[in-house]
């Protein structure tokens, strides 16, 4: 997004994150994959408050979310400010495991849909559209 100069801090327009987002348990090795996958070293309360504190009154931030613990996100982000925007169910080989959810600053209508990663034994035509920039 746009970076505007805020005195000693630099706002954003747009926060784009897939957050580290599991619970610490003791069955993960430690090492780099753990410090990737769990919260440990940026929570999801401090991704939202953070995020909304160094963004423009017109800013958005976008992630990628576990489906059974929507209900943390929605209640961590309204506390900060954000309203939600976008949301998108995402259903893997047997269930929804993912969200894509979209806030705003600004006050917009929600949209909510579903997409199906998998159509058969390749990737359906809404996931290859969506990830096409991100593969060769």
């Amino acid at each position: 997004g746009r970076w505007q100069d805020s005195g000693d801090v630099e706002l954003a327009d747009l926060f784009v994150s897939n957050p580290p987002f599991y619970h610490i348990h003791a069955g993960m090795p430690d090492g780099a994959r753990k410090q990737a996958r769990q919260e440990t070293e940026l929570g999801p309360e401090t991704l939202f408050k953070l995020a909304y504190e160094r963004s423009t009154e017109k800013a958005s931030m976008a992630i990628v979310w576990p489906s059974d613990r929507l209900e943390e996100a929605l209640q961590w982000s309204s506390t900060c400010g954000w309203t939600l925007w976008r949301q998108t169910l995402v259903k893997g080989r047997k269930s929804t495991n993912r969200v894509l959810l979209q806030w705003s600053k600004e006050t917009r209508e929600l949209e909510q849909n579903t997409m199906a990663i998998h159509e058969g034994n390749g990737h359906s035509p809404e996931h290859r559209e969506l990830t096409k920039d991100f593969y060769l």
